[in-house]
């Protein structure tokens, strides 16, 4: 459930560390609660609502627009966005994995967790357990809320500690006095719909208003608080976290060296050497088994809440195995963090079910994710026996990629430089996961009666609502070479610092923008390497033991998840070298080829940091 508008002229100005700034946005349209809520229609494509409510005399509208994207609950939620007789209305986008008391596996955690809010704000007495920042900050899991809270004349909105979901604001300024939130910037429609999937083809969008990059601003992480007075007066304040686990998680604080008692690995002791953290005898193989158990438990608990798809339950009944909807989909590109995640996905669900993998290339099915996804899934199927895998290959060309310019740029905002569109692109073409099915599965028992592989299908289109992404790996575990460049530079203590900075802003350069490319499909992205339980367990090893650059590459970077992939049969997975998805699928050529020239143009103009002309912020 997506998107809010409060109408009125707040005085206020963010205060407690919410960080927003008002800024001018000259000519820019004003998107009525209407156009918001169409503007959502993509991501939540089930059902829709818009509800109203008044605070101060009548002075100040509040809309709260709410699009559904249904993955869990036994039956179809009947109104969105939730309501209360008592005027309480919540939009809620993400999923609670834990920390609701009562919720239990198949029910709506929205339903649950309005019920929880609800029940803070009947109390006359408020306690740090009893609030709406006690409940929240309990939550495990990704989300997006907007509650209003009719009793006290509060507008509630955030994002969770890491920002895995997308939030976006219009702070009150001249040219729009109005405070506007919402998941996506609102595109235009002007000709051309198709049918893709059973959903609209995007040809013919001319996208954003340009002034979008000037008028939108990501909200940042954390909990925020609109409180109104009986004038019509408003503050803006930010709320501080309540679970100390919340605030170390987001501050990216590692545990000290000590002993790792209590795992089913042998005891380590880590200790400090001459500066540099030094893992005793067992210590590494220790953390790999930590964090094989950390992502096996994040990886289930994201598979299994998917029991809401309605093509899933229509297909469900089909003894062929090839035929049947896949709940789960696998961004793939046969590398070290994509073929973890599947083979773990693979353990967590009924072996008669088809696990779906997309890749995508923009050079005609020939680049290197494409060659390693192939490989990658060859190798899976080796590694689980009776499982089938499908293999879906996504072809965009370079007039696929134009007619979808205006599409993937209004997504985007308001990010707005030529890698933000490269990276955007690739995903956008790979979460429609429609192309070639090739299908995998090696001898074994497949739980039903087809154990032949099916031939490869030209057009294939994923059904699943759920997308496994491996956001957040490289940044934590040393993956990029920069970490390398670092730790040349400033040794184990330079590193440690670039990889607290990396994943710090992990919520402004990648999260937001990310979550709106896969919600465009009526896909839900589901990031374990982002799970509070792999991200503690993380901050608890020594970072030799997660990475070691004085070891070659393939090797040294990412160090412990290799070892994890050696342990789930993965051979050829751990020795495999990182590639940034702009490069391995060849979008990045593509791209420099049409702005710059050429590659060696748009290294000499810095393309990776280059605005695009148009999507300038303004000063």
């Amino acid at each position: 459930m997506e998107g809010a508008e409060v109408a009125g002229s707040p005085p206020g100005r963010a205060r407690g560390g919410s960080g927003a700034r008002a800024g001018r946005a000259p000519g820019a349209p004003a998107p009525s609660p209407g156009e918001l809520l169409e503007g959502l229609r993509a991501r939540g494509p089930d059902r829709g609502g818009l509800a109203e409510r008044r605070a101060a005399g009548g002075r100040v509208t509040v809309h709260v627009a709410g699009a559904l994207l249904q993955t869990r609950g036994g039956e179809p939620l009947e109104a969105c966005p939730l309501e209360d007789p008592g005027g309480d209305a919540l939009a809620f986008a993400g999923e609670i994995f834990g920390g609701l008391p009562g919720l239990r596996r198949g029910e709506s955690d929205s339903q649950a967790l309005f019920a929880a809010l609800r029940l803070v704000g009947a109390s006359s007495e408020e306690t740090e357990a009893g609030s709406v920042p006690g409940v929240l900050s309990r939550l495990r899991g990704p989300w997006t809320i907007i509650f209003w809270q009719e009793r006290q004349r509060t507008l509630w909105f955030g994002r969770d500690f890491m920002g895995r979901r997308t939030l976006l604001a219009h702070y009150p300024d001249a040219d729009d006095p109005r405070f506007l939130l919402t998941s996506t910037v609102p595109q235009g429609l002007v000709a051309g719909e198709g049918r893709l999937g059973g959903r609209s083809n995007r040809k013919g969008w001319e996208g954003v208003h340009p002034r979008s990059w000037e008028f939108w601003r990501e909200v940042p992480t954390g909990l925020h608080r609109l409180q109104f007075d009986c004038r019509g007066g408003a503050v803006l304040s930010g709320v501080g976290w309540a679970d100390p686990l919340l605030l170390q998680l987001e501050a990216q604080e590692r545990t000290p060296p000590a002993s790792l008692a209590g795992t089913t690995g042998p005891n380590v002791v880590c200790e400090v050497a001459a500066g540099e953290l030094v893992g005793a005898e067992g210590a590494f193989e220790a953390g790999a088994e930590l964090l094989e158990e950390a992502l096996q438990q994040a990886v289930r608990s994201r598979v299994l809440e998917t029991d809401f798809n309605p093509d899933c339950a229509a297909g469900s009944t089909s003894s062929v195995s090839h035929t049947r909807p896949a709940r789960v989909l696998v961004a793939f590109s046969g590398g070290l963090d994509s073929m973890v995640l599947a083979l773990l996905a693979h353990r967590a669900l009924p072996l008669g079910e088809p696990i779906d993998l997309t890749t995508v290339c923009f050079r005609g099915g020939d680049s290197p994710d494409r060659a390693s996804a192939r490989k990658g899934a060859a190798e899976l199927a080796a590694a689980a026996p009776g499982r089938l895998w499908r293999l879906v290959e996504v072809d965009a060309t370079v007039n696929m990629v134009e007619e979808a310019r205006h599409r993937v740029q209004g997504l985007m905002c308001p990010a707005n430089t030529y890698m933000d569109f490269n990276i955007g692109a690739a995903l956008w073409f790979a979460a429609s996961a429609r192309g070639r099915c090739v299908f995998h599965r090696s001898a074994g028992d497949g739980g039903g009666s087809d154990q032949g592989v099916p031939e490869p299908e030209s057009d294939f289109q994923s059904r699943a609502r759920v997308l496994l992404m491996g956001h957040g790996a490289d940044e934590q575990l040393g993956g990029y070479g920069r970490h390398r460049t670092c730790f040349a530079r400033g040794g184990w203590e330079g590193l440690r610092e670039e990889l607290r900075l990396d994943v710090r802003r992990l919520w402004k350069r990648n999260l937001g923008r990310d979550d709106r490319f896969v919600g465009d499909w009526a896909r839900e992205a589901r990031l374990p390497f982002l799970d509070e339980g792999v991200m503690q367990t993380l901050l608890r090893l020594p970072v030799p033991v997660l990475c070691d650059p004085t070891q070659e590459k393939g090797r040294g970077d990412k160090r412990v998840l290799r070892r994890v992939a050696e342990r789930l049969g993965l051979q050829d997975a751990a020795r495999r070298e990182k590639r940034a998805i702009q490069f391995g699928t060849r979008i990045a050529q593509l791209s420099n080829s049409r702005a710059f020239g050429s590659n060696r143009q748009a290294n000499l103009a810095q393309a990776g940091s280059a605005v695009i002309p148009g999507l300038e912020h303004a000063a």
